[in-house]
């Protein structure tokens, strides 16, 4: 009897922490688009978002850490908005058209593709890991073809 409940208060606990997982990678789609809203609002009120102290709220602490050095240094990667992989945008087009694509699992990463804009479409990967204060964002990167430095 013992072995019986035992699978079954087990089979449960099982079930009940992978529907957990899978809720919170369904949110991950929706924390993309509210960071992204704020990201390009603090851009549109003139408000550098990476001196924000809200970041924190949505990028992981070292992560940010990292990026404020290498703004401080005037060597942030990419030459384009690190977080938007793009230089020129149409700011209300992208804040009306935000699009989180389904979440892809990895290991200890999710990565949420996210687009932006109805016109010339542009796509992000957007990875997340979680820590202890919940989900945050790690990294960005674009969906275009690699080129050399000097191309």
């Amino acid at each position: 009897m013992k072995k019986t409940l035992s699978f079954w208060l087990a089979g449960f606990l099982m079930a009940f922490s992978c529907a957990s997982y899978a809720d919170a990678l369904t949110s991950l789609g929706l924390q993309a688009k509210q960071f992204y809203v704020w990201y390009i609002n603090k851009q549109v009120n003139q408000v550098f978002p990476l001196l924000d102290r809200e970041i924190g709220r949505y990028v992981d602490a070292s992560t940010v850490e990292s990026l404020r050095r290498d703004y401080r240094r005037d060597q942030l990667p990419g030459g384009a908005d690190y977080f938007l992989k793009a230089q020129d945008y149409d700011e209300r087009d992208w804040l009306a058209h935000i699009k989180p694509g389904r979440p892809l699992t990895f290991s200890e990463a999710v990565v949420v593709p996210v687009s932006f804009g109805s016109r010339s479409e542009v796509t992000v990967l957007v990875f997340f890991t979680k820590r202890h204060d919940g989900w945050k964002i790690i990294k960005v990167d674009d969906m275009l073809p690699y080129s050399s430095p000097g191309n």
